[in-house]
């Protein structure tokens, strides 16, 4: 396999992440380390992408829970929990209607695990 420009350099990025992060923690800074943290998982699940991009509908529930979880169930914000309660019920929706070819020999394996991720929204 061989790697793109793009690739190289956003292996590069996430060298430069790791070392900013290893600086966040040698100097105890809780605020830094959670936000180092997180750009670190940002830039990981965009390398992710480039080997094995994820279906749309996937990305898209994935973009509503990132933010429910990082950031409006800690500061308590429910309007925008409620909102994302909406979002994601929505989102099952579309992993409940996709269907592709390439994938009917997985067919079960997918509807079980989609059914795991809506066991807790009802």
């Amino acid at each position: 396999m061989t790697r793109s420009r793009s690739g190289d350099a956003n292996v590069g990025k996430l060298g430069k992440i790791v070392a900013d992060y290893r600086e966040a923690v040698s100097k105890k800074d809780s605020q830094k380390i959670l936000d180092a943290a997180e750009t670190l998982h940002a830039q990981f699940e965009a390398l992710v992408r480039t080997i094995r991009p994820v279906m749309k509908e996937v990305d898209d529930f994935h973009q509503v829970l990132y933010k429910l979880y990082h950031y409006y169930y800690p500061a308590y914000d429910l309007p925008k929990i409620q909102s994302s309660a909406i979002e994601l019920k929505a989102r099952m929706e579309e992993l409940a209607r996709w269907s592709a070819a390439r994938l009917q020999a997985k067919e079960q394996e997918f509807q079980a695990r989609r059914s795991d991720l809506g066991q807790g929204g009802e």
